[in-house]
């Protein structure tokens, strides 16, 4: 007997576990043995056992629901997973073989979850996957539909996880009965519902094409991508489809000849509203969208409010934003939380989604970076405050960047060597310049890129952006200025996401990148200067100024301007130890300045950190705030924390 109440003895649990499998009481058993130990260090050998029993019953329990409901809270306890989840991933995976022919429903969807439970545990790091490759390799695609629509949604996240499943794609296309297996011949449809197919194929068919060596092979892929979506917009009417077809579209578009259809934006910003007023689900483990999605979303919203002016003659150089942006939200689309083992064995909470590592969509990446930071060194001299040595390297940043679009345009890619007709973007090298040599104004530039390209991607994969984005966004819902208009939520949400990507970033730069983040006398005017550059070098120049008078009866640091409406962004300097949630004069002067603009404002604050202490942890950086006018109405400010005058980590 498991009783909720009381004190829970890990050895009587480990004892009744046996007993309890299919027996609905196995949900309760697995909650109070995953809070027993939530401290991890104090698991012990009691522990080990009674996860494996655990184990055990859950894999003796034929129910399918009993079976789900503890699972998951198996599959949510860093104790648990680090105990058993080898064990489970193992033993699950045996259970996950194609239900028989007289097979009935229990029993297939018990199947089902099977095979979708060992994937996850694989996509975690806790078995490896070739086992799950080869189960997959073997199947032919027939069968009754629960246990096909889960293994074509297992292919789409082994494809998206591990670029050589690309082996696996025919087992997709046999699902679908695109391409029906020798033992099922003569089926006139795949196993699953056609929408569901075709939304599957073309994502897969997208994410191909952003892995493609070239942009001809890219195009090829979205053509295949807009194929396997044709019946399911003809027929069915589904958000996630529409959204898919005009990614597809757009980045067909850009690629070709660096252009967009305005009929297009307007599909896709209408139905990624809808997706969000609807809280559009997966349909299995991820449970819902990524709240990075929404981030995502704000900036390629931002960037294609401004397409046609920025496409009035075709470049690269304005494409490359585009993309980036596209692929950034078809990348948070696809993201889910869940449990990674990190090199000690540790479950560590991440987002997992597609991986794009190499091919076109990377080199697109780069070519984004370069010339993110020529805006900076350019942005930099304009203000009188770029070094000696950015001087220096701004025409060869130039050159790299230009050089860097005529092999985009010739399909070459960006990492080859520098050719003979002037300055082409070098071999990758670590910016070091080697033992005993000094780097030269190319391997500075690249080393930039690369290094913040790699800082783009650990902030896009960070749960702990993901969870601050997702609390900010819910604690925004208190305020009806940004439940009650999809053009203010947007224009909030890209505001908070530039602020965030900025507080990401500044807290991963050294002193050589940011000195005055290590000094003690870093003013107000050094915080404005970096944000201004920080946020020019983005592609945000339209509708952004600085120091606006007139506003509220004072001076606005940062406004952000929109059709109709403008954001604003209070900057301060503060040495106190009050955290900036607690300091009512800052906020109140941000929430002044929407006495006649949404009631939604963002503080930026660059606080003191005491000598030899750690900064604060970025997930506890963001607020939302909410102040009382004088009329008793509540406004609500963004307050962000970026620390300031830190110790090296080598001098702590």
């Amino acid at each position: 007997m498991i009783t909720p109440d009381g004190p829970v003895n890990v050895d009587a649990l480990a004892a009744a576990l046996p007993g309890l499998a299919g027996d609905p009481a196995l949900i309760e058993a697995a909650a109070q043995l995953a809070h027993l130990h939530a401290d991890h260090d104090r698991q012990d050998d009691s522990y080990s056992v009674a996860a494996t029993a655990l184990t055990d019953a859950l894999v003796a329990t034929p129910s399918p629901a009993v079976f789900a409901d503890a699972v998951r809270v198996f599959l949510s306890s860093p104790a648990l997973l680090e105990a058993a989840a080898a064990q489970l991933g193992l033993k699950v995976l045996e259970q996950a073989t194609p239900p028989a022919a007289d097979a009935s429903g229990p029993e297939i969807l018990r199947a089902a979850d099977a095979l979708e439970v060992a994937t996850q545990l694989r996509l975690g790091g806790w078995v490896l996957r070739w086992d799950l490759f080869t189960l997959l390799s073997s199947y032919d695609g027939a069968g009754p539909e629960p246990y096909a629509r889960a293994a074509l949604r297992v292919v789409q996240a082994c494809f998206e996880q591990w670029p050589e499943a690309v082996d696996l794609i025919p087992v997709a296309r046999r699902i679908t009965g695109l391409d029906p297996a020798e033992t099922s011949a003569g089926r006139d449809e795949g196993a699953v519902a056609p929408s569901d197919a075709g939304v599957a194929l073309a994502r897969i068919s997208i994410l191909q094409s952003l892995r493609a060596r070239d942009p001809a092979s890219a195009v090829g892929h979205l053509d295949d991508a807009t194929t396997y979506l044709g019946a399911v917009l003809e027929h069915d009417d589904r958000p996630d489809a529409r959204v898919t077809a005009a990614v597809s579209q757009l980045l067909r578009g850009l690629i070709e000849n660096q252009s967009v259809d305005s009929a297009v934006v307007g599909s896709l910003t209408e139905n990624v509203r809808e997706l969000r007023h609807f809280r559009f689900e997966r349909g299995h483990w991820a449970a819902d969208v990524a709240a990075t999605t929404w981030a995502s979303w704000a900036r390629l919203s931002n960037q294609l409010a401004h397409a046609q002016e920025l496409f009035a003659e075709p470049s690269w150089l304005h494409a490359v934003d585009v993309i980036h942006d596209l692929v950034c939200l078809y990348q948070a689309s696809s993201a889910s939380a869940g449990f990674r083992r990190d090199e000690d064995g540790r479950a560590v909470e991440v987002l997992v989604g597609p991986v794009i590592e190499d091919g076109f969509a990377a080199e697109v990446a780069l070519m984004h970076q370069l010339k993110q930071r020529v805006a900076e060194m350019e942005a930099a001299r304009d203000d009188g405050t770029a070094t000696e040595a950015e001087l220096s390297d701004l025409p060869v940043a130039i050159r790299i960047r230009d050089a860097a679009q005529r092999q985009l345009n010739a399909g070459a890619p960006l990492c080859s060597p520098k050719g003979s007709a002037g300055t082409e973007v070098p071999a990758e090298e670590t910016g070091g310049g080697g033992l005993g040599r000094v780097a030269t104004a190319e391997e500075r530039v690249w080393a930039v890129a690369t290094q913040r390209r790699r800082r783009e991607g650990l902030a896009s994969a960070s749960n702990v952006v993901n969870t601050t984005l997702q609390r900010v966004w819910s604690d925004l819902r208190a305020s009806g200025d940004y439940t009650g208009s999809d053009d203010v939520a947007e224009a909030v949400e890209l505001v908070t996401s530039v602020l965030m990507s900025f507080l990401w970033d500044r807290n991963a730069v050294g002193p050589s990148e940011a000195p005055y983040l290590f000094a003690d006398d870093a003013s107000e005017e050094d915080l404005a200067r970096d944000l201004r550059q920080f946020v020019r070098a983005r592609g945000y120049l339209h509708g952004v100024d600085t120091e606006i008078r007139h506003v509220g009866g004072g001076r606005v640091d940062i406004r952000f301007a929109f059709p109709g409406f403008n954001l604003y962004v209070e900057l301060k300097q503060d040495a106190s130890y009050i955290p900036v949630p607690n300091k009512a004069s800052y906020l109140n002067q941000a929430a002044t300045y929407q006495v006649g603009e949404p009631r939604v404002g963002f503080l930026l604050v660059l606080k003191h950190t005491p000598k030899k202490s750690p900064p604060a942890f970025i997930g506890d950086s963001v607020e939302v705030v909410e102040v009382t006018d004088a009329a008793g109405k509540p406004r609500h400010v963004v307050a962000f924390t970026l620390s300031g005058s830190r110790t090296v980590p080598s001098d702590m």
